[in-house]
């Protein structure tokens, strides 16, 4: 049977002459031949494919072959991307494929001056890139109609490295700008995101859509190409430090750790054993980020020490091997880190370089998912309190006011779907109670004191939902941005003799601290200390340590371990089967502390201690795999009975009064709570542990 002839014919002839002359092609990818009809259908289209599989390319053909077919003058795409850095990476790329065919692009983020800026309003290119933070300036800066009409001609929007903003707040505030400005276009505007795989391509799809849009997945399944996997545990830090020196000696390696503290760690003991080492992470400037992207590509043989913030597509050349110092949190993290490696036709090569007990095991656990063809589900919310808040403020700056009644009608965005009336006048009312707004003759308006609460009169605190108060800018006596700094790790150093630190692979002595600018002046010194920054808990999810859990009670060889970690494997193994092979959840009785084994995850021990306290007014502290109690831990049954009733639990007013978004100082205090429950605790997960048998296991001191 013939195959199907390639979807290139089908295409415009300046198309083909750009694919086949200008890339020098001679074929499409299947996931570029899968997107072309799925794309032209015209129907929502979610893009599959991993790091470097060609999915920008998936959907840009098929967009430019709509604007070939139909062509019009002004703004068209709209191209947004969760990083200015990535935007800068992929411009080129965007514009080599747009210019060949007599279309423009137009780069708008906050490096982009205002002259350029009102350039590109008088006479709009085809495609926009931004970032959802400069989107929101955007829409803000024109108004409710758009100056010139700029969205009216809108026909689609492309959302690369869709993944990295579902199930974040960040996503959900994407969501609604991407509502406003389809609500100012004169068509449907068509929607295409571009993901890494994941474990529930449907609900993401749902998610990015509005209202009930036709959409399909389209996805080439997953190439099942050679992979190299190595796992080095080592017990000291220095020795897995020299471990990663001796991985990374030879050729261009990726290293990801998981803070920016172990980065800046990590960096200084590989440069100590003689390695050219570049540094990435966000406390860095944008400009010391840029120029280790840049040296790091130029290099033959070096390292880039990195946060996560390398783990979206930033090309920075190919590489020999990624290298992962303990271990990454999720499957879909490790597969984006993994796809990073293995270009030139090379096998991809991850090494990871762990300690001998929990990071260890949580390596072995995400490699065994990964071969059983498991990712995670993104869990996106419904129920975005925060997002709600910001956006109620950011359309009335944005339009002059807005009416109530629209505020509490049913929005279109998957984001606000869950959200009921009453909760949404109690936000309204609480904005005016602060005075951030007020209400006037059915209209809500901006209260007196709001411009000056929100960051001035450009109102820029409602422009993005990262938090960057009580931070320090570092900038050099030449004026030189190396990065920032959390004030109160700054304010730690004031006062000590030698106040130094470590930021961007090299060390600074304050000179002074300018509170009114946020700046701190900083010259160069010999050492300083390793600095902190606060950081979100680190909740694991509940699959993730239920296979921890499996790979202690089982036997049998793992096939990614040498036979050091296979030893180690089976000498913890000794250790846990005799507390977890009793029963599914176990209370390991003991002097001193007691501990409850349930290996549940951060967020369903996090209600099981909360839950503690409120039946049996104990505290005990916790993490991803057991609770830990003192000399007493109460009675088991009890807490089992509570989980086991329907009457509603309610953990919220126990929480503490951490901030997990920069918007959820705009919620009054008893949605502040539910906010703060619905992202850190899981009630159903623990009623469904309370259905599976617990035992409690004697233990000598």
């Amino acid at each position: 049977m013939n195959a199907a002839p390639s979807q290139f014919f089908s295409l415009h002839p300046e198309l083909k002459r750009s694919i086949a002359e200008g890339e020098g092609w001679r074929e499409l990818r299947p996931i570029q031949e899968m997107s072309i009809p799925a794309v032209l259908s015209g129907d929502d289209c979610l893009i599959l494919a991993p790091t470097a599989g060609g999915k920008t390319e998936a959907a840009l053909i098929p967009t430019l072959e709509m604007l070939l077919r139909q062509r019009q003058a002004g703004l068209q795409v709209l191209y947004l991307c969760p990083l200015k850095a990535l935007l800068n990476n992929q411009l080129p790329r965007l514009e080599r494929w747009a210019r060949r065919v007599g279309l423009e692009v137009f780069l708008w983020h906050g490096d982009i001056g205002p002259s350029q800026r009102q350039g590109f309003l008088r006479q709009p290119a085809e495609i926009l890139m931004t970032t959802p933070e400069s989107l929101e300036v955007l829409l803000t800066a024109c108004g409710p109609r758009g100056r010139g009409g700029l969205w009216d001609g809108l026909r689609l929007i492309l959302l690369d490295e869709i993944h990295a903003f579902a199930g974040e707040e960040r996503g959900d505030h994407l969501l609604c700008l991407l509502d406003r400005v389809a609500a100012q276009s004169s068509r449907p505007v068509q929607r295409i995101g571009l993901s890494a795989t994941i474990g529930n391509p449907e609900v993401l799809l749902r998610w990015m859509q509005p209202g009930e849009r036709p959409g399909r997945v389209v996805d080439p399944g997953r190439k099942k190409g050679k992979k190299l996997i190595e796992v080095h545990p080592w017990q000291e830090e220095h020795l897995r430090h020299l471990q990663v020196a001796r991985l990374t000696i030879q050729g261009k390696s990726l290293v990801f750790v998981d803070s920016r503290r172990k980065a800046e760690e990590l960096s200084q003991s590989l440069e100590s054993h003689g390695q050219q080492c570049f540094l990435h992470h966000a406390s860095l400037s944008v400009d010391s980020r840029l120029s280790s992207e840049k040296a790091f590509q130029n290099a033959t043989q070096a390292c880039i020490v990195s946060t996560s913030t390398m783990e979206l597509g930033l090309d920075v050349g190919d590489l020999d091997r990624v290298v992962q110092l303990h271990s990454p949190n999720t499957v879909a993290s490790m597969m984006q880190r993994l796809g990073r490696s293995g270009r030139r036709g090379q096998p991809a090569h991850m090494a990871f370089v762990t300690d001998e007990h929990w990071s260890f095991l949580q390596t072995c656990a995400l490699l065994q998912l990964a071969l059983s063809g498991y990712v995670e589900p993104l869990e996106p919310s419904r129920r975005s309190l925060a997002i709600y808040a910001q956006q109620v403020l950011a359309r009335t700056v944005a339009e002059g006011g807005a009416s109530e009644t629209s505020l509490l009608q049913p929005w279109d965005s998957y984001a606000m779907a869950g959200l009921t009336v009453e909760e949404k006048r109690a936000v309204l009312d609480h904005l005016c109670q602060i005075q951030f707004l007020q209400r006037a003759d059915g209209r809500l308006i901006l209260g007196e004191d709001s411009a000056r609460k929100l960051g001035g009169d450009g109102y820029r605190e409602l422009f993005s939902v990262f938090s960057s108060a009580q931070q320090f800018e570092v900038v050099t006596t030449g004026g030189r941005s190396v990065g920032q700094l959390d004030a109160w790790f700054a304010w730690s150093l004031v006062g000590q003799r030698q106040a130094s630190f470590a930021l961007g692979g090299s060390h600074w002595r304050i000179l002074d601290i300018d509170k009114a600018t946020g700046r701190m002046i900083v010259e160069a010194t010999a050492e300083g200390t390793l600095p902190q920054w606060n950081g979100p808990p680190r909740l694991l999810h509940f699959v993730l340590c239920q296979k921890m859990r499996e790979l202690l009670t089982e036997d049998g060889p793992l096939p990614f371990l040498d036979e050091k970690g296979q030893r180690l494997l089976n000498f913890l193994r000794e250790q846990w089967q005799p507390v977890l092979e009793q029963a599914p959840v176990n209370l390991q009785v003991r002097t001193p502390g007691h501990r409850l084994f349930t290996f549940a995850g951060g967020r369903i021990n996090q209600t099981l201690t909360l839950l503690w306290q409120q039946v049996h007014n104990l505290r005990p502290t916790f993490n991803n795999f057991y609770l830990h109690f003192g000399e007493e831990f109460g009675d088991l049954e009890s807490i089992m009975r509570r989980l086991r009733d329907p009457a509603e639990i309610d953990l919220s007013s126990l929480l503490p009064p951490l901030q997990l978004g920069k918007f959820q100082q705009y919620l009054p205090p008893h949605l502040e709570q539910r906010y703060r429950a619905e992202r850190l605790l899981d009630v159903e997960g623990a009623r469904r542990l309370a259905t599976v048998p617990w035992s409690i296991v004697e233990m000598d001191g």
